[in-house]
């Protein structure tokens, strides 16, 4: 994994659990995505707002402690949000607006593969995760918030396909992103109709228990080892409690 060569300020909040670091000018005012956990590092995007030809958005590598270690050119420019998640070897980014772009990369960013999915213009992606079957799922919902989660399956070519979709409990909230741990359960990063951002899990993809959030720039969730991490897109790391959730009466 190539160093970058610049000076890291590592900016500290109130307590460990939340962090921030300064970046290259370049991208200094563009926002971050979703984030995923690899092998001992946090990896998100930038929300690309520049305008122009080239390269503008960038694969960044982090420490749980929220230092900076990596900063990849992926050869991308306005693809906007890009929900991220992983298989334990690679990291794979869906790319929207528009027809998705399902990417996948190396923890150094080379680009393995990109496919393209296109999903009904009624529905939009909510979030990227495998499941305990190690299958890809999708998180889909509607402006009415009906909300799905779409499996995928892997061909021997490397294509994926749908295989069966499955309905979730998550009325009156839009879905932004969502992650799952390693005994299956599924975390949906949710932002309700007054703004206010929550996660709910969901046990054999029954809602089982929920945590409000404080901070409403919440982007992305991802498991870290023994840790639930959150990202904000002003470039915070939080670590979100595992246990006061609020039970979710099904």
């Amino acid at each position: 994994m190539k160093k970058l060569l610049l000076v890291i300020l590592l900016i500290w909040g109130c307590n460990s659990d939340h962090q921030s670091f300064t970046e290259p000018p370049t991208t200094a005012m563009d926002d971050f995505n979703d984030v995923t956990y690899l092998n001992g590092f946090l990896y998100t995007t930038n929300y690309d707002y520049s305008e122009g030809p080239g390269p503008r958005i960038f694969l960044y590598g982090m420490s749980p402690d929220g230092a900076l270690v990596d900063r990849i050119d992926l050869s991308m420019n306005s693809q906007g949000f890009i929900f991220m998640t992983n298989d334990g070897q690679s990291i794979f980014g869906l790319c929207t607006p528009g027809p998705g772009l399902l990417a996948q990369w190396n923890s150094v960013g080379e680009r393995q593969k990109l496919q393209s999915w296109d999903w009904p213009t009624q529905w939009a992606p909510g979030g990227i995760f495998f499941q305990a079957d190690r299958s890809l799922a999708f998180v889909m919902f509607t402006q009415q918030h009906s909300v799905n989660i779409t499996s995928l399956w892997e061909l021997q070519n490397g294509e994926f396909v749908q295989s069966d979709t499955s309905r979730l409990a998550f009325a009156g909230a839009s879905p932004i992103a969502a992650t799952a741990d390693s005994a299956g359960s599924v975390y949906i990063l949710g932002e309700m109709p007054s703004g206010q951002r929550f996660v709910r899990q969901f046990v054999d993809l029954m809602p089982h228990a929920d945590w409000l959030l404080t901070d409403s720039t919440i982007t992305g969730i991802t498991w870290a080892d023994t840790a639930l991490i959150a990202l904000s897109r002003d470039r915070y790391i939080q670590r979100i409690p595992t246990v006061n959730w609020t039970p979710v009466s099904n």
